[in-house]
């Protein structure tokens, strides 16, 4: 066992925003069934490191008290998961640059939801983190089935990196009891999901310890919290699959009143360790938290907890921080404590960004808030509360907040800090100026490059735009006369703007038809010179065992390559532009520049082929016969993304290394759809260099990967019944009554799509 890398891995996590970390061995899996374990997932792996995310006390405390349906500020629960998915991809390039594989497994929200032999009642995720933070001796199981520490009760949100390092195990947890089954998880189920259809008691065994949990409906516990129904509706006493699909019908159809969205679980809300649960009824119904420390009211006590958010606000790159007190916002007619009832001021946590570049910046103000408030509360005690509804740019505008010509995402804390004076940081101005001399394009560059491989991008090329141009007209020629259309969900009634919020609810689609012409770079930003290319390594080991033997799971593929990657990405592209707008430069984000990619059924974002025109102006590879950007580095296994600016910087050449397709065409005998020709090649040519790759049938390859209709293209790896044989021509007509006769439960956003043409190439 290597104990300096145990100690390592958990710093690393600690200090990217974890509130509790614990490894498991695989070993304490050996009574459950191997596909449940992470050796089923990743042959050969030794450890699973499990990190929590500690929901904000007050946020759970006050989520839910007016309508058990309507979370509130408890939706800042999301906030926590998007947080463990940072770290999780993070905390797993950490240990693939040390030389182990590993994978990271997501925040659950992919659930497998149907029955199967190894998960009998079925709603399994790739692993489940309430046993893999118990293995990793981080607490116990309670009477809800939800994994209680000592910290913070069920109050957490956990993610795992599973791995083949030879890490030290965390003992298993020792202390007195969490659950001293006090049942007011029971008792304030509003669907009585521990009372109704329960089938006796389930045991899970680690070894040394079992803990045991009522053996409840999980479609009875999931029907507000996974299928985002009115648990208030007229449910039947047996409740099953065929129900939650027909009361989700009606919703679409007749009842939009039953239509809601995410509801906390009552059973975390009213769960707290007896040795923390304590009773404020003047601030909640349910039971509060006791915390480690009482807070510091005293001007030194205030003044010691700023300074250290201000600290900490600047380690992790907020832009903008404010304080104002409570009276002054009453003065703007904003009264805090309608919000948090010990509320005393208000905080504003802010991220920049250059014109037209505003990727990322609501996932990272949401996440950099939560971090700060988490501290505050934590560390000193402090009250805090985020996702409050307060109107955010009116508390900022109290607190002397002017934009000045960047754009802003905003997000407040809310808390019982006294602050009493209004004071504000500008912590991002300025931050990537140079000296005039250090603006040429080669310096320029440089700059550049040492930023985002700081930020830990693996790969940076810079193409001219001519060249690009010269790219486009050869494509408006290939795509000239293609014909092309899609399909995209309306969704149901007057709330018919959310083509993703579609679980279990009935398919509404409508048919595009698109003429396929490439985009190009002045069509985002008029004065363009330059495209910057920036690409992030993938996880190996999500890739090689996506839907492998022997546990056959592809959440975790679908969450690194199809979701994650994409966050990382945009937030090391804003980087990047703010570097290039501090300078004086314009700058463009671009996930796709041409627009010929399709999209993903996992993520409803650009597919594998997103920027690969760019990449390959830059310089940083060829085309393999799969149409995919292989590079020398990591063959198709990176993804990339683009600015634009009108910087004029230094340029490579066109790729003229050794040959990188090694032409065994596996990308054609694994594509379940044949949507790859066998000969037939299509051909740009640039600057005396000739990229080839295999003629697509895009409706073929859209049919199983951008709606998942192919069920060994993904969904049969999270239990979806889709299996449709595409016809020789796909029709408008078809493709509509297919979708339509699809899987209602694995929807967009939790279905896996795996592509074979990606997976099993060789060139690596």
């Amino acid at each position: 066992m290597d104990r300096d890398l145990t100690k390592a891995v958990k710093e690393f996590a600690y200090d990217l925003g974890a509130d509790v970390v614990g490894i498991a061995s695989v070993d304490r899996w050996q009574s459950a069934p191997l596909e449940r374990s992470p050796q089923g997932i990743m042959p050969g792996s030794k450890a699973a490191v499990v990190c929590g995310f500690h929901y904000l006390d007050s946020c759970v405390e006050l989520g839910g008290n007016l309508d058990v349906r309507v979370p509130g500020p408890a939706l800042s629960n999301h906030i926590a998961s998007e947080h463990g998915n940072f770290l999780a991809f993070k905390l797993a390039r950490f240990l693939q640059d040390q030389g182990w594989r590993a994978l990271m497994v997501p925040a659950t929200v992919w659930w497998s939801y149907r029955p199967t032999k190894s998960a009998p009642r079925g709603f399994a995720a790739d692993l489940t983190h309430y046993y893999a933070a118990v293995a990793a001796g981080l607490g116990e199981i309670g009477w809800n089935n939800i994994c209680l520490t000592p910290e913070f009760g069920p109050r957490q949100r956990l993610v795992t990196v599973i791995t083949d390092a030879p890490l030290v195990a965390d003992p298993l947890y020792s202390g007195p009891p969490l659950c001293d089954k006090c049942l007011l998880c029971a008792k304030k189920c509003p669907m009585q999901a521990f009372d109704k259809e329960v089938d006796g008691m389930l045991e899970v065994d680690f070894g040394e310890k079992k803990y045991s949990f009522p053996n409840k409906n999980l479609w009875r516990c999931s029907a507000g919290e996974n299928f985002n129904l009115d648990v208030f509706a007229p449910w039947p006493e047996k409740i099953d699959e065929q129900t939650i699909e027909e009361f989700a019908e009606k919703a679409a159809r007749i009842h939009p009143e039953w239509r809601f969205s995410w509801k906390m679980g009552m059973c975390l809300k009213y769960c707290v360790p007896r040795q923390r649960r304590y009773f404020d009824l003047s601030f909640s119904p349910s039971p509060r938290r006791r915390r480690d420390i009482e807070a510091d009211t005293s001007k030194e006590g205030v003044e010691r907890a700023s300074n250290e958010m201000l600290a900490l606000a600047k380690k992790i790159g907020v832009d903008y921080l404010a304080v104002v007190g409570r009276e002054r916002l009453l003065k703007y007619r904003i009264d805090l404590t309608a919000f948090l009832p010990t509320a005393s001021s208000a905080i504003v946590v802010g991220q920049s960004y250059p014109r037209g570049c505003a990727a990322d910046t609501a996932r990272t103000t949401g996440r950099n808030a939560l971090w700060l408030a988490k501290h505050l509360q934590n560390r000193h005690g402090f009250d805090t509360v985020v996702e409050t509804g307060v109107d955010c740019a009116a508390v900022a505008a109290a607190a002397g907040f002017s934009p000045g010509d960047k754009g802003w995402q905003l997000h407040v804390v809310v808390t019982s800090i006294p602050f009493t004076e209004e004071r504000q940081w500008k912590l991002g101005e300025g931050r990537y100026t140079l000296a005039p001399s250090l603006r040429s394009p080669d310096r320029l560059t440089g700059a550049l490059k040492e930023l985002v491989r700081s930020l830990g991008a693996d790969l940076f090329g810079v193409a001219p735009v001519d060249r690009l141009d010269a790219i486009a007209v050869q494509l408006e020629k290939i795509y000239q006369g293609v014909e092309y259309f899609y399909a995209r969900e309306m969704g149901w009634g007057p709330k018919a703007t959310e083509p993703r919020d579609m679980k279990a609810k009935p398919a509404n689609p409508a048919i595009y038809d698109v003429k396929l012409t490439p985009k190009r770079a002045r069509d985002y930003l008029a004065s363009a010179r330059s495209v910057l290319v920036i690409g992030l390594g993938l996880l190996k080991a999500s890739v090689e065992n996506a839907g492998k033997p022997p546990a056959f799971k592809a959440a975790h593929y679908a969450a690194t390559v199809h979701k994650e990657v994409f966050f990382q990405n945009e937030s090391i592209a804003l980087q990047a532009a703010k570097l290039l707008a501090d300078n004086g430069f314009e700058a463009r984000i671009v996930e796709d520049l041409e627009g010929l990619a399709s999209q993903v059924f996992s993520n409803l974002r650009p597919d594998l082929k997103a920027n690969r025109f760019p990449a390959i102006a830059a310089g940083l590879g060829e085309l393999g016969w799969n149409g995919l950007v292989l590079t020398p580095e990591f063959g198709p296994r990176q993804r990339f993304i683009a600015v634009v600016t009108d910087a004029v910087l230094s340029y490579g050449d066109v790729y003229r290394g050794r040959p990188l397709c090694t032409g065994c065409k596996k990308c054609i005998t694994s594509c379940p759809v044949k949507a790859i020709s066998e000969d037939e090649a299509l051909v740009i040519k640039l600057e005396g260099r000739e990229f080839r790759w295999g003629k697509p049938d895009i409706l073929r390859c859209d049919w199983a990967a951008r709606y998942g209709l192919v069920g060994e293209e993904g969904p049969a790896y999270m239990g979806s019944l889709n299996n449709f044989c595409p016809p020789p021509k796909i029709t408008r007509q078809v493709l509509l009554e297919t979708i339509k006769k699809a899987d209602k439960l694995q929807r967009t956003d939790y279905c896996p799509i795996v592509e074979r043409c990606f997976t099993e190439c060789s060139s690596t």
